[in-house]
């Protein structure tokens, strides 16, 4: 199985693992799954520092191929889908995470309940 990681399950992971549940370690954990981080998320968190809305105390995308992550990188299909999605949900780097889950076949992980609405194959956790 492919996981895709929204932008809270990285930061939990990178910063605070004891937040996720049982149930995403046991995913992250058995049979090895790739994990793929998308560039909308390093993009995201990028604009939220450069905001001053968090600091961080490493390069994320230095630190997300540190870590063993899988880059994702935004294709036209993928950005095409997006601008498709229905508004369930209104912040666009979640719904390019739909989308790239959605394209790619790829279980996206999240503690957002509202992307359950999407036609995508979530683990909510």
């Amino acid at each position: 199985m492919n996981i895709i990681v929204d932008t809270r399950i990285l930061l939990w992971i990178l910063n605070e693992p004891d937040k996720l549940s049982a149930a995403a370690k046991r995913v992250l954990l058995e049979g090895s799954p790739l994990v793929f981080v998308s560039a909308a998320t390093i993009w995201e968190l990028a604009i939220k520092e450069a905001a001053g809305k968090m600091k961080l105390s490493y390069d994320i995308a230095d630190i997300v191929i540190k870590s063993g992550f899988q880059n994702l990188d935004i294709t036209a299909a993928h950005a095409k889908l997006a601008g498709k999605l229905p508004k369930h949900h209104h912040d666009p780097f979640d719904r390019m995470l739909v989308a790239q889950a959605i394209c790619e076949d790829f279980h996206l992980m999240t503690h957002d309940a509202t992307l359950k609405k999407y036609k995508a194959k979530i683990l909510f956790v």
